[in-house]
């Protein structure tokens, strides 16, 4: 997770593979799937489950294993999950079969718990760790380092001896980014056999060994952003230097590389003791240098699409290790995290999807299933290298945006009881207007990286590049109708992706231009930046897009005056104003929220301009507040459009006859009378904290606010 103005936003979600087309479920035991056999008797899932889970424990390695990966194939099967998440045993006879004597009992456990930490998301990770699955999982992942440490490299990494596993097809219903990565059905795997069972043995061995690695660290990643208790065992089993021993790409193979490293991206998030470690450590810390160089000779296991994820993800990891580094950290460091930062932030998903227009896939006579085949062989290489882009982009902005987000002392709220509700005996609160959080510069040297690589530059064309693209995701998506390939691959994965590179572009952005100094940025690049932001305002994004946007806004506001520009027109503000009353007249209560906070920016901007000027800027904030307050609609809405109006409308800055032509006294008023009867009922956990502290305020402000107004546009009453 990283943090735009003291809130959370997306962190790093775990990498999921999009469907490449309608693909056979595979079978790793060989025999019909738990479900086919089901059906074909007309028996219902649930009555088999209880007999199933009850193999776990046989005596018979097969049976042990069969019961593990029909569990796996179950937990896929949407008719079937919520039977086995219901079975409070589950967990723990899986979590003991992680330390089977055999090793194709281990990947299937492994494989099983997995899907179990997907599907049952954070409920079922904290129940995992309260039965003790670190332990085990720790213990597992030590053993498989021994193991491979038996073998030669060649005999690790042998190209066909670990197939990759078929990409999922997501459940019809799944979110788009979920917390938890989709279940992955487990991959077939050839036994021995024949002469020589001695060396079919090991070749048995090592082949679930390596399966056992991938399905372990997948499962630990489920479960550490699943459980913030992960991090606090993760040191108590000292996981760091095991994962660092994944992190060889002479070694093992990609999707164990990146496995590791978006494990070991998690468990150094905010976790002194693993930041000391790595610090204290000169191999450790070289170790990880070398994933920030270039590449090493690329191959048909090790390509580029890989190692622009793993190269990120360990630039990630340094930037979690810097308040354990030197001030200032030493600069070949810093300039191969910044080197790795720009090379992905300038790769061009735009062109690779060209090629996905250029040429009309080839239309055989066979038949639609044969059509879509051959669009799908045809594009999948083009389809993996944008989507692994895309995900490095979103990797390397929320690295972007952490390095520039500074702690800052944040106010509270002020504590009340749960029973306590708005309307009626309200707690009296000393709390004043809702004040945007100050941000603190970036420390020198970081600025000076910024500006030296034109980080803001490149940020900034992440945030626009969906409009001026010369493939723009629309037009993409126009496209694919005529392909039902194109449609099924291309259309719910890239446009998504696209879009959330550009909303946590615009997060970076935040962060960026309040930690830098008013110099880093010149005035005409703010301005470009603050008429580009604008014409995203109408812009069908939902609540998260608006709320970037009008974020970003205020924060170029911001910039603006400590560079003394006077550049706000009365005709941009109309742009917002009329955004305001579109969401108001829909109920989309948050992003009118967010669009007044814009509002109140430019309101508190002006008052600084001669009067000539921020007159009618200063009559457009006042009239759309009006509109707010007089809308009827959200409580939360009038609370933040009075909170508003006391800043900008009561500053001595404000000319007092505009208080008077826009006729907002009435209003107030009549809010003073239907303030406890709007929210009459409406207690802080249905609002929020945040929220409900807001509305206290603003309530408890009102009538000292409308006696001050009072006596200043009627000082003779």
């Amino acid at each position: 997770m990283f943090e735009v103005g003291g809130r959370h936003v997306g962190g790093m979600g775990k990498m999921k593979r999009c469907s490449r087309g309608r693909k056979a479920r595979c079978r790793p035991t060989g025999l019909s799937s738990l479900l086919e056999t089901e059906k074909g008797v007309g028996e219902s899932i649930p009555k088999v489950t209880i007999p199933l889970l009850e193999k776990l424990s046989s005596t018979e390695v097969a049976e042990r294993e069969w019961a593990c990966r029909s569990v796996a194939h179950l937990l896929c099967e949407t008719d079937a999950q919520q039977t086995l998440l219901n079975h409070q045993g589950l967990p723990r006879s899986l979590t003991a079969l992680l330390l089977d004597p055999e090793w194709s009992v281990r990947e299937a456990a492994a494989g099983a718990l997995r899907n179990l930490s997907s599907v049952g998301g954070d409920s079922v990770c904290q129940t995992l760790v309260r039965d003790d699955v670190m332990t085990a999982l720790s213990a597992l992942l030590r053993q498989c380092m021994s193991q491979v440490q038996r073998y030669p490299v060649a005999a690790v990494k042998v190209p066909d001896s670990l197939p990759t596993p078929p990409s999922p097809v997501p459940p019809p219903h799944s979110q788009p980014h979920s917390p938890h990565s989709l279940p992955l059905p487990l991959p077939t795997l050839p036994i021995g056999q024949g002469k020589g069972k001695g060396k079919a043995r090991n070749n048995v061995t090592l082949h679930h060994v390596l399966a056992t690695i991938e399905q372990s660290l997948h499962l630990l990643l489920n479960i550490g952003e699943g459980c913030s208790a992960v991090v606090g065992l993760a040191n108590r089993e000292e996981l760091v230097p095991v994962l660092l021993y994944f992190l060889q790409p002479s070694v093992f193979f990609p999707d164990i590389l990146t496995t590791a490293a978006m494990c070991l991206y998690t468990v150094t998030e905010d976790n002194p003791p693993s930041h000391h470690l790595l610090t204290s450590t000169p191999s450790h810390l070289a170790h990880l240098e070398t994933l920030l160089a270039p590449p090493p000779p690329l191959t048909d296991l090790l390509d580029q699409r890989h190692w622009i994820i793993l190269s990120t993800l360990s630039a990630g990891v340094f930037q979690h290790l810097l308040p354990s580094l030197p001030t200032p950290p030493p600069s070949p460091l810093i300039s191969s995290v910044f080197s790795v930062l720009t090379s992905v932030l300038d790769t061009d998903v735009s062109s690779l999807l060209t090629t996905l227009t250029s040429t009309p896939p080839h239309t055989p006579p066979q038949g639609e299933c044969e059509v879509e085949h051959s669009v799908e062989g045809c594009l999948d290489s083009v389809l993996s290298e944008a989507e692994s882009v895309l995900t490095a982009q979103l990797l390397a902005l929320e690295i972007t945006a952490n390095l520039c987000y500074t702690e800052s002392d944040e106010g509270e709220w002020e504590d009340v009881e749960e029973e306590e509700v708005i309307g009626g005996d309200l707690p009296e609160t000393d709390e004043g207007p809702m004040e945007l959080e100050a941000h603190h510069q970036a420390p020198e040297w970081l600025s000076g990286v910024l500006v030296e690589t034109g980080m803001v530059g490149r940020v900034w064309r992440k945030c626009v590049s969906p409009l001026v693209s010369p493939l723009p995701p629309r037009s993409l998506l126009h496209h694919c109708q005529t392909h039902v390939a194109y449609k099924y691959v291309v259309a719910k994965t890239m446009l998504h992706m696209w879009r959330e590179v550009q909303m946590r572009g615009m997060a970076a952005l935040q962060n960026m231009l309040s930690a830098l100094p008013p110099s880093a940025t010149p005035p005409d690049s703010t301005l470009a930046m603050w008429r580009g932001v604008l014409e995203m305002v109408g812009s069908s994004g939902g609540v998260a897009m608006c709320e970037e946007v009008t974020g970003l806004l205020a924060v170029l506001v911001e910039k603006m005056g400590e560079q003394n520009m006077q550049c706000v027109s009365v005709d941009q503000l109309e742009v917002l104003s009329a955004a305001s009353r579109e969401r108001l007249a829909t109920n989309q209560y948050q992003q009118v929220v967010d669009i007044i906070l814009t509002m109140r920016c430019v309101g508190k901007h002006s008052l600084h301009f001669p009067t000539s000027i921020k007159t009618p800027i200063l009559e457009v904030v006042g009239r759309t507040l009006r509109e707010c307050m007089s809308g009827g609609g959200s409580v939360w809405v009038v609370a933040r459009a009075l909170d508003t109006l006391y800043d900008v409308f009561g500053a001595d800055e404000c000319p007092p006859h505009l208080f008077s032509d826009l006729q907002i006294m009435p209003i107030l008023k009549t809010i003073a009378a239907q303030l406890p009867k709007r929210g009459s009922g409406v207690s802080r956990t249905e609002l929020g904290t945040a929220v409900y502290g807001e509305v206290v305020c603003a309530r408890d402000n009102l009538l000292p606010f409308i006696d001050y107004m009072t006596t200043r546009t009627c000082p003779n009453l």
